[in-house]
């Protein structure tokens, strides 16, 4: 059954057409609930799994696991992987986004991870700044999977909110750096922190649009 985020038509013995053939009042504030439900921004994901990361191949760069193709960010400094992303068709032009990481640790040992990202954007046509952009470096769980100390127990930490404002395409492309900041302050979990995935939330009304390039 559909769930309508506007007003829902109440029951009726109402018929849906007049008999001129025309939508009765019945009929007509039906399809307007319908058509807020269609039209109603709804979440999805970006994702960028470990195990399709591929590390820079520099210092910095984190430990594939063998057993799991995640990857693994030690504790003695920074380590940090790229990734790029492009909007989806069915985004919402211009509305925020919410990157975050899916993780766990590699053992049940005392303390937290700081995790960092930063950030470029270009619409299609568009020229990338070519410097990144710190968005947040976090060493909080989100509230609904706490960190309890446990080897494997899966955890998520958010970045928070990335405006997207002036971003009008689906073309718009997004470059990322994801980086542990193993020996920061705040960064006191003294072994491996095992990548499951990067992933971002972002709302959209539809599954794809018209046009296959909404800028070129």
């Amino acid at each position: 059954m559909a769930r309508f985020y506007g007003t829902p038509p109440p029951q009726s013995n109402e018929p849906f057409i007049n008999p001129d053939g025309t939508l009765s009042t019945y009929g007509l504030r039906y399809l307007n609930a319908v058509r807020d439900w269609i039209d109603y921004p709804l979440w999805d994901d970006l994702r960028s799994s470990a195990s399709t990361i591929n590390p820079p191949g520099a210092a910095s760069d984190p430990d594939r696991e063998s057993s799991t193709g995640a990857l693994l960010f030690a504790a003695s400094g920074t380590e940090l992987v790229y990734i790029a992303q492009k909007m989806s068709h069915g985004w919402v032009p211009g509305s925020s986004l919410y990157p975050h990481v899916h993780w766990t640790k590699t053992s049940s040992a005392v303390g937290d991870v700081s995790w960092r990202l930063r950030y470029d954007i270009a619409q299609g046509g568009g020229i990338f700044n070519g410097a990144w952009t710190t968005l947040s470096e976090v060493t909080e769980t989100v509230a609904g999977t706490p960190d309890n100390d446990t080897d494997w127990e899966h955890l998520i930490t958010t970045f928070g909110e990335l405006d997207m404002t002036g971003y009008e395409d689906t073309s718009t492309m997004l470059l990322f750096e994801l980086a542990r900041i193993g020996g920061a302050v705040g960064d006191t979990y003294g072994a491996d922190a095992r990548l499951l995935e990067f992933d971002i939330h972002a709302q959209g009304r539809t599954r794809g649009t018209r046009h296959q390039f909404d800028a070129l």
